[in-house]
């Protein structure tokens, strides 16, 4: 099975594993322009997706509110996607998860088990996809490489 991952925003990180063959991690950024586009066909006939929803966290008030709701709109267009495909009778799995899920996999864990990379965004959007294969697939091998 064939799972891709988003960290959406202004730069969204994506992350692509496959079960079945266990090859190598794929993960790379959508942006920093706007990317609906991009993402549309990026999924294709993607039918297992993870991704960050949008949580509205205000930070640094004291440096005036700043909202960004691009991310809202890539979650759109994934949701967009499950909709088109099911029309033609596809069914597709989405796994929204909250960002503190991501924050299991810390940027040591990521590092012991050689997936860390510099872009921040392909890592959340690394740790989404992990936090789904070991939490929500059961698939523990990752958990197991941790182990001393």
């Amino acid at each position: 099975m064939r799972i891709i991952a988003f960290d959406p925003g202004g730069t969204t990180g994506v992350a692509i594993y496959d079960t079945d063959t266990e090859r190598e991690w794929t993960r790379f950024e959508l942006g920093p322009k706007e990317h609906h586009a991009a993402l549309w066909a990026l999924l294709a006939e993607e039918v297992h997706i993870v991704y960050e929803t949008f949580d509205y966290q205000r930070r640094d008030v004291e440096f005036g509110v700043s909202l960004e709701l691009i991310s809202r709109e890539y979650i759109g267009i994934i949701k967009l996607h499950r909709e088109y495909l099911e029309e033609g009778g596809v069914y597709v799995e989405l796994h929204p998860q909250k960002p503190a899920q991501r924050m299991f996999w810390t940027d040591e864990k990521l590092k012991k088990l050689g997936l860390w990379v510099s872009s921040e965004h392909e890592r959340d959007a690394t740790r989404h996809l992990l936090y789904h294969l070991c939490f929500t697939l059961n698939d523990k091998k990752y958990l197991y490489a941790l182990q001393p």
